[in-house]
């Protein structure tokens, strides 16, 4: 579990550091403050140790209209590559221009940036220190991420050709991402089959499921994609999209929880399709499950009913001491900065209707 936040030139974070994270952590701001940047940052961050590193850095480009296509002109690879960077500003050879993301003060933090390589005898490739260096040598950009010389992962943009040296090998901590979508979940057949057969957690998942419709008593994906619940007396299951949108947003946030074990859980927008009445009880399952799985769990929200309702349960006695905290995300004149809420200046703020949005 990381007990703080520190990340460096990352979009809009151009140094931004949290300095205490519990278990389950409320990311709090207004637009432009940096929350899903801190998500797909975290998220880059555990995906080093997942071997899907780059899946991620291409799906984070795709969002935002920036994928790299195959074939298009190098230049444009390397614009795009460098969207990544704060203000879009890269250094091939100087280190203070990396994306760090990390603990705070790690001594090993993940670091990535773009470097001009050049090709040696054979195979072998050689990382140039300076523009004399490569003189009139022919050379490639290359995005490298690394957490120190002899462990790195590296894509070359202009042939797309992966490379990975681990110096040793890293613990898999599994995590999952509910974006922001209301119905985002085409792999919720697949997490559903995962637990299926798991009596305590499919249980944890109708039993979220019941805070909308207590009616539910099985539930089934038609091909692996559609779900259907079958409800109390009823012969005939129904589609549980009909139901609306809060219930679908259960299921994947729930589905993805139960299979986070001993990992990560990042949810995007907590309160999209969910009236604010169910949403303490939401917070009551994720509390639950972040203790009873061990996992950490950092969500966003815009929402002052969310975090009302966070409090809430935070503040209920029903949980360990100090289950977690709100950080809140200000921009000042374009820098990111994190204040953190324990649970009792979380509650004070929402007693007297100060909005720590």
């Amino acid at each position: 579990m990381l007990n703080s936040l520190e990340i460096r030139n990352y979009r809009n974070l151009k140094h931004l550091k949290i300095d205490k994270l519990g278990r389950v952590n409320l990311i709090v701001g207004k637009n432009n403050t940096g929350k899903s940047s801190v998500l797909e940052a975290l998220i880059l961050f555990f995906s080093y140790d997942n071997l899907d590193f780059f899946t991620w850095v291409d799906r984070f480009l795709t969002v935002r209209g920036e994928k790299l296509v195959e074939g298009i002109e190098f230049e444009k690879q390397e614009q795009t590559i460098s969207s990544l960077f704060y203000k879009k500003k890269i250094s091939y050879f100087e280190d203070t221009q990396s994306i760090k993301i990390g603990e705070v003060d790690a001594l090993h933090p993940l670091s990535i940036n773009l470097i001009k390589t050049i090709y040696q005898k054979g195979d072998e490739m050689k990382i140039a220190s300076s523009q004399e260096e490569i003189g009139t040598n022919p050379f490639s950009v290359e995005l490298l991420a690394k957490k120190d010389d002899n462990d790195f992962i590296s894509l070359i943009l202009s042939e797309k050709v992966y490379r990975r040296r681990l110096s040793q090998e890293f613990s898999r901590y599994p995590f999952g991402l509910v974006a922001s979508a209301i119905i985002s979940a085409p792999d919720n057949g697949n997490l559903w089959d995962k637990v299926a057969l798991r009596t305590e957690k499919r249980n944890k998942v109708f039993e979220a499921l019941k805070i909308i419709q207590p009616q539910i008593v099985n539930l089934h994906f038609e091909g692996g994609l559609k779900p259907y619940v079958l409800l109390d007396g009823e012969d005939e299951p129904a589609p549980l999209r009909s139901m609306g949108d809060g219930i679908n947003r259960i299921l994947t946030i729930i589905l993805a929880m139960v299979n986070c074990e001993n990992g990560y859980l990042l949810i995007d927008e907590f309160e999209n399709g969910l009236h604010y009445s169910v949403q303490e009880k939401l917070w009551e399952i994720i509390f639950h499950l972040a203790e009873r799985l061990n996992i950490q769990a950092f969500v966003t929200t815009h929402s002052y009913d969310c975090i009302d309702a966070f409090s809430e349960v935070l503040n209920g006695g029903k949980h360990a001491k100090d289950p977690g905290v709100m950080v809140r995300l200000d921009n000042y004149e374009g820098n990111i900065e994190a204040t953190v809420y324990e649970a009792n200046e979380i509650q004070n703020t929402t007693r007297l209707h100060v909005d720590p949005r």
